[in-house]
């Protein structure tokens, strides 16, 4: 599920980061006062649970270098006396609890349920201090953003990591706040780095869900725009395609777009007129385009999505391979979303079955053209007169050779694991029952 509705089910699905920290303050003899070696910061997980710190000189001293902001000012943390029967847990909230919580019917206006704790840390000279925590941070399948696109934390966490920490306006997040940055992960708050244009981000999530892309597929008829759509002249996956009955319902379309033109223009139509020739969506063959969730935009060509609102979503499953194509050009494929072509256009390898056929057809073939190349030696040795019809009869079983070779060549040159290894075999078959039969 993408949509948390309770606090239980957001921190049962949460992801946790152990955490355990030395903390050392250089000596400084002649000054006496205590010295910051955190800086005041709120961590940007939704929140932090932890043990107090233990002192490494005395582990049965009390350690009070946590200081939290109270009302403005920095106080320092007074925990419990530990005992043989009590362990004291700390809890600190993060950001992702202030912006992230959403719960019921709170508004964008209202404050936020809770407040991330500012804390530092602050240590005489010369001091050690041993500390461990648990971070819980926002659980990856949660939708945390609903425009421009829909988009889960785990693939906001991927064009982070691709970018750096990345700073977004409020309105684009779900739950909405009052708050205008977000930071994400266990690092502080706020970020300085800039604002990552749209675009540039969610291009870089959608990209992650791309499925088993391949060239060849010619039209959009190979696409059933269930679980898949005609974009880059491919069958591609349609990103969050579960989710797809909220989206629609929310007023948003799928759109295939290159990211950099709506990054330059900021036009949905620019961007969607890139990937888009002979007025059919995803027709252009522009490997930059790609699948987005946007609010419907007028005049800008979109899909009629299958399997809503009660439709027929029988074909809802993936089907073993779309379209057809002669030769994969991207290398070898073991089995891609892109059906075979078997030598000529009508004999399509469309189902796992026919692969499995077609191969063994191969090896057979193979084995036979083998066969072929020593019965032609036979007949031209039996043959010693060079006259005019050994000539012919020696340039027909030539030409049939040629012939079938190119076949078999051709058979590889569809860089089809399964075909190539096929012809390789029967090959290998037919010289190995040959040489048997020469060995008697």
């Amino acid at each position: 599920t993408y949509l948390h509705r309770s606090l239980r089910s957001i921190v049962g699905a949460a992801t946790n980061l152990e955490h355990f920290h030395v903390y050392s303050s250089p000596p400084a003899p002649a000054a006496r006062r205590e010295t910051t070696v955190l800086q005041p910061h709120t961590d940007a997980g939704l929140f932090l649970a932890f043990l107090p710190a233990v002192s490494c000189r005395d582990r049965r001293s009390h350690d009070h270098s946590l200081f939290v902001e109270v009302h403005g000012e920095m106080r320092r943390a007074i925990f419990p006396s530990a005992s043989n029967s009590k362990v004291t847990v700390g809890i600190m909230m993060g950001m992702g609890m202030e912006n992230w919580l959403h719960l019921g019917e709170q508004s964008s206006e209202s404050p936020p349920l809770f407040r991330a704790t500012r804390h530092a840390v602050r240590m005489q000279p010369g001091l050690s201090r041993a500390w461990y925590g648990t971070m819980f941070l926002v659980p990856p399948d949660a939708l945390i953003q609903t425009q421009p696109t829909l988009r889960t934390f785990r693939q906001l966490r991927q064009s982070v990591a691709n970018q750096g920490d990345v700073t977004l306006p409020s309105h684009h997040l779900l739950p909405p706040s009052s708050t205008s940055h977000r930071t994400l992960g266990c690092g502080g708050y706020p970020t300085d780095k800039p604002l990552l244009e749209e675009a540039n981000t969610y291009a870089r999530s959608v990209t992650t869900q791309r499925h088993r892309l391949s060239t060849g597929h010619g039209d959009s008829s190979a696409c059933n725009n269930s679980t898949n759509f005609y974009c880059w002249m491919t069958c591609q996956e349609i990103p969050m395609a579960e989710y797809k009955q909220v989206l629609l319902d929310a007023g948003n379309s799928l759109y295939c777009i290159d990211p950099s033109v709506m990054d330059a223009t900021g036009s949905l139509k620019n961007s969607a007129s890139q990937c888009s020739a002979d007025n059919i969506a995803g027709h252009a063959m522009d490997s930059a385009c790609m699948g987005v969730w946007h609010t419907t935009v007028e005049d800008v060509p979109t899909y009629a999505i299958a399997g809503v609102h009660g439709e027929d979503g029988a074909n809802d499953a993936y089907p073993y391979c779309y379209g057809g194509t002669s030769m994969y050009m991207g290398g070898f494929e073991w089995e891609a979303s892109t059906c075979v072509v078997y030598l000529f256009q009508g004999w399509v390898l469309s189902s796992r079955l026919a692969l499995a056929l077609a191969c063994l057809f191969t090896c057979c073939f193979g084995a036979a053209f083998e066969w072929f190349v020593a019965k032609r030696r036979e007949i031209m040795a039996t043959r010693r007169s060079h006259d005019v019809q050994r000539t012919v009869v020696s340039s027909v079983l030539y030409g049939v050779q040629l012939v079938w070779g190119y076949l078999l060549m051709l058979l590889i040159m569809t860089y089809s694991g399964p075909l190539c290894l096929s012809v390789v075999a029967g090959l290998v078959a037919g010289h190995f029952v040959l040489a048997l039969r020469d060995e008697k």
